[in-house]
């Protein structure tokens, strides 16, 4: 999951070799709803561990 939108994603290679994402499922703000920071910490650049595919 992505952390802001809290969305499913998918990352693959198409037949070229260029990175496609596939997601789904992200969340949608009301109208009125305050913005929020995302802070760039260690901790939210990397909410699930190490990816299982690398190059």
């Amino acid at each position: 999951r992505h952390g802001p939108g809290n969305n499913l994603f998918f990352m693959i290679r198409d037949p070229h070799g260029d990175p496609v994402e596939l997601s789904a499922e992200i969340e949608r703000m009301p109208r009125g709803m305050a913005p929020r920071l995302w802070p760039a910490e260690e901790r939210t650049l990397n909410l699930w561990g190490p990816g299982w595919i690398r190059d």
